[in-house]
């Protein structure tokens, strides 16, 4: 029944970032270190998992973005939890996007940077970040002045199930809260086969993202599940839907990336950041509040 798949599991692991960096004179970042402490998917499967050595899913693709900083250090801490774990649509990037991409805007807040030109110039210029952030930045209109009470935000990411970039632009409302506008996502396919399929697996992890991000989710009290059905762990609905626009990129090439995750990762980031360009307020803990 649906009591049984919501309350049972088993469900997407928590994960606790912390952040540091130092920047230099221009602003440049010369020292980054993400440190993660999280209970562990393979250790909830697992007999045999080695709790002495770092956890590459629990770290997943922190690692692995091309901004050039010459001093980085990644981390993972373990941490005990009896709740049944399991994969979720991009796995561990649901989360750890969310921290790492949000601070990227946070230090190119610090430096007096606009957040998407911040990124371009920790690039290569040849880089399929920089050519994927350079579609965007043109696709939203980045540069575009925005009314009073909006704003806009942007996060890519990077990781083994492929990559994709996107903006939000949200507006507030007049009592207070947040509406998302609209989001523009870019996806780097290298040869793709078949767009109509790209276009809907992107806006499909696209809503899934905004309920992840936004909705109640799951929570615990005396050893059980409080949450039961769509009454109490809601999804997005359509009225709430905003307008999602796909762009592909499909350069050709050996590899063929994939399709059907790389479209939520950046969504929780994106959407965080352009709240704050609205309102001034950061979001550090998902879920969080329009």
């Amino acid at each position: 029944t649906r009591e049984d798949d919501t309350q049972l599991g088993p469900f997407r692991p928590m994960t606790f970032s912390a952040m540091k960096a130092a920047l230099d004179s221009a602003g440049r970042p010369v020292a980054f270190q993400h440190k993660v402490t999280a209970p562990s998917i393979d250790a909830a499967l697992r007999k045999d998992y080695d709790r002495t050595k770092s956890d590459e899913t629990m770290m997943e693709a922190v690692s692995s973005q091309e901004y050039d900083i010459p001093n980085v250090q990644n981390r993972y801490v373990f941490a005990d939890l009896h709740i049944p774990l399991g994969y979720w649509r991009a796995v561990t990037s649901t989360t750890l996007a969310f921290a790492h991409e949000c601070f990227i805007d946070e230090l190119a807040e610090k430096a007096g940077k606009d957040p998407l030109q911040y990124r371009l110039s920790l690039l290569p210029p040849q880089s399929d970040t920089a050519r994927l952030l350079n579609k965007l930045k043109e696709v939203s209109k980045w540069d575009t002045p925005l009314p009073k009470g909006h704003g806009r935000g942007m996060a890519q990411w990077l990781f083994f199930a492929g990559h994709c970039a996107q903006a939000v632009e949200v507006a507030v409302q007049p009592d207070g809260s947040v509406r998302i506008l609209k989001v523009w996502a870019v996806i780097d396919l290298g040869t793709v086969v078949n767009p109509d399929t790209v276009k809907a697996q992107v806006e499909g992890a696209v809503v899934m993202a905004i309920t992840a991000a936004t909705k109640s989710g799951i929570t615990f009290a005396e050893g059980r599940t409080v949450q039961s059905n769509f009454h109490d762990n809601p999804i997005l609905r359509l009225s709430e839907t905003p307008d999602i626009e796909v762009h592909i990129l499909a350069e050709g090439g050996p590899v063929i990336k994939g399709a059907g995750e790389p479209g939520l990762p950046p969504l929780a980031p994106a959407l965080a950041n352009a709240i704050f360009q609205a309102t001034g307020k950061r979001h550090r803990r998902m879920p969080f509040d329009l």
